[in-house]
């Protein structure tokens, strides 16, 4: 099924005609994640009670539903406080938001409609398969940047609020002549 898609129009697809704008507003959307997704980790790090280090090497490859379901885990075992746990399930749930739309930005295949307004071209296939083209302006664009920062943002105070911040990375951990290139090239010399 086809919803909104036009046949017969000769859409412009190539990225590098996009406007400036809203290359700039895809980026932002793109950072405004990255950051959010990255305070997520500091939380799960925090209520593991674990350093960063330790933390990042336990959330760095995890998708966001896992990073979600887990914060939501340790949080309930780290966090006592009835009210605090319900005001981060609310936090997520608006972070859960900001990364849906996160993903309708970064995962669009862009294009120019002939009358010069920029389209986002969307397949799903959850269940049949739908191709649905969407008008979109910069600014839509730029306040879905802007949720997705203020998510983010308000769980980074609710971290600070609760005193919840991981340890920093001991400066004396030597663990760099561990890794397995540093291991391999020590039974090259052997």
């Amino acid at each position: 099924m086809m919803e909104d898609y036009e046949p017969g129009i000769a859409y412009e697809f190539d990225p590098n005609r996009l406007p400036n704008e809203y290359l700039t507003a895809i980026g932002r959307v793109a950072a405004c994640a990255a950051q959010t997704d990255d305070i997520i980790s500091i939380a799960i790090s925090s209520c593991l009670k674990v350093d960063l280090e330790y933390g990042g090497a336990i959330t760095t490859h995890m998708n966001g539903p896992l990073k979600d379901s887990v914060l939501r885990a340790v949080a309930e075992i780290s966090i006592d406080d009835l009210d605090a746990l319900d005001e981060l399930d609310n936090i997520l749930d608006q972070i859960s938001e900001a990364q849906s739309k996160r993903n309708r930005i970064v995962h669009q295949l862009w294009g120019i409609h002939p009358d010069g307004s920029i389209i986002s071209l969307n397949h799903k296939a959850r269940g049949s398969y739908k191709l649905e083209t969407k008008k979109i302006s910069e600014t839509e664009i730029t306040e879905d940047a802007e949720f997705i920062y203020d998510a983010g943002l308000k769980l980074m105070a609710f971290l600070i609020e609760q005193n919840l911040y991981p340890e920093s990375i001991p400066p004396n951990r030597a663990r760099f002549h561990k890794t397995k290139s540093s291991r391999k090239k020590r039974n090259q010399k052997s």
